[in-house]
């Protein structure tokens, strides 16, 4: 899998999760695997057999676990785009390279003014 296909995969879980942890909080805790699934697969893995408590003990387990695996997906995603901006956008940002960018304006100067934009040759 390429690096940006790992990043896309990691954004898109990195979004979907903080539904699944507010789902579970809006609900009480054994209704979060009731209402992520369809009734039938539910009872096909047989967790209506479950007890409220054996539910919530798992529902609290899952849980956990999905926002441990999200927070390091999130810390993966960040430093791997820190090394992206820290190779694109040298100048922009100080990321190992303090050699200064030299440049003229196009055109003419006509001062320094909010809201302008100045291209450089």
């Amino acid at each position: 899998m390429t690096k940006i296909h790992l990043s896309l995969c990691l954004a898109l879980l990195a979004c979907a999760t903080p539904g699944l942890a507010q789902e579970s909080r809006s609900g009480s805790s054994s209704e979060a695997l009731q209402t992520a699934m369809t009734p039938a697969e539910f009872k096909a893995l047989g967790l209506n057999k479950l007890s409220a408590s054996e539910l919530a003990a798992l529902n609290g387990w899952l849980q956990r676990k999905v926002s441990q695996q999200t927070a390091a997906a999130v810390a993966v995603a960040k430093q791997s785009a820190r090394k992206e901006v820290e190779q694109e956008n040298r100048g922009f940002f100080i990321f190992g390279s303090e050699e200064p960018i030299i440049s003229s304006i196009k055109g003419e100067f006509t001062g320094f003014s909010k809201g302008r934009q100045y291209v450089l040759a």
